[in-house]
């Protein structure tokens, strides 16, 4: 039998929720970029678009992070260039679901959506909506971001972006399964799983195969379970996916065996703990489950996610200060 405890840490190896999973952070590239900016020498587009990548780069520092935002939507704003106006609320959004604060990050994203709406733009639009919808799925209003996620992929259906609507339909089963709505979990991970098969993009589909594996372990299936996620396993060692931590310790995690159950427990604890290090190295920013959802996010290179549920297992002994 698999033990019930374990499945936050199962389920947090296994989920897909990179929108753009070609697309990494990288501080390197925002420090040497912060040097071009010091210079002042850059102006119009070409401001904008250094603008645009400290914002989205910037990860040590999140007051120069918010600066950058700010600027690029006031200089966007300045030049009347929507684009990137919607790129600066869209980053000024991923920001504050940094720092925990969920809701400026709501109000960022609706202006974000907005601009989409008003240029008519139906994948800008539907992206808003899904990372309106992570954030509410991260504060376990599951209401609200089930009615975000719907709108979302009723739209990316009419735009037909394949990684897109996949990647919210994963996201959306996430919800589902947090909220134990399990048949309507495994109907999202399956059609997603579809999409993904249909344009071969094998991380996805083990993600997939691993998130329809934890469906099966919550509800009693330890069969199919255990078959699922073990072919995940497979599909991303093939593919060396060794995000977001170690492949030995994802393994481990992973392996739905008995015998590894005391491994299981002792990686955990290692693994969590030096998260928790992580999170409290800088004192400032209060540990928010949105804000632990986007430290794991920015290590895999995620540009969104929802991992409410690891505050329980980094912080067994705090409060989660999530505001509702």
């Amino acid at each position: 039998m698999w033990k019930k405890s374990l499945l936050p840490c199962l389920l947090f190896c296994l989920l897909f929720l990179n929108t753009f999973l070609s697309i990494a952070q990288d501080q390197r590239l925002a420090d040497s970029l912060a040097l071009i900016y010091t210079e002042n020498q850059l102006i119009g587009l070409d401001r904008l678009k250094l603008l645009k990548k400290l914002a989205f780069n910037e990860t040590n520092n999140q007051d120069l992070r918010l600066k950058y935002c700010e600027e690029l939507i006031q200089l966007s704003i300045a030049q009347k260039n929507d684009e990137y106006l919607y790129k600066g609320y869209y980053q000024l959004g991923n920001s504050y679901t940094y720092v925990g604060d969920s809701q400026k990050a709501i109000k960022a994203f609706f202006q974000s959506a907005a601009i989409a709406v008003k240029n008519g733009d139906l994948r800008l639009e539907g992206t808003a909506y899904m990372a309106i919808a992570n954030v509410y799925s991260n504060l376990s209003n599951f209401e609200n971001a089930s009615l975000y996620y719907n709108k979302s992929i009723k739209i990316l259906r009419i735009e037909n972006d394949s990684i897109l609507l996949a990647s919210v339909l994963l996201n959306a089963g996430d919800a589902y399964f947090k909220n134990k709505k399990y048949s309507a979990a495994l109907n999202n991970f399956e059609e997603s799983g579809r999409i993904f098969k249909a344009i071969n993009y094998s991380v996805g589909i083990a993600y997939n195969k691993g998130n329809i594996g934890m469906v099966y372990a919550e509800i009693g299936n330890d069969q199919l379970a255990e078959s699922n996620i073990n072919e995940a396993i497979s599909t991303l060692e093939e593919t060396k996916d060794y995000s977001p931590i170690n492949w030995q310790e994802k393994k481990i995690l992973m392996k739905p065996n008995l015998l590894f159950l005391k491994a299981i427990n002792t990686t955990s604890l290692s693994f969590c703990n030096s998260l928790d290090a992580d999170l409290n190295a800088n004192p400032l920013f209060p540990i928010t489950s949105s804000r632990v959802n986007s430290v794991i996010s920015q290590k895999a290179g995620f540009t969104s996610s929802i991992f409410s549920f690891l505050s329980v297992i980094i912080m067994p002994s705090k409060e989660p200060s999530i505001r509702s």
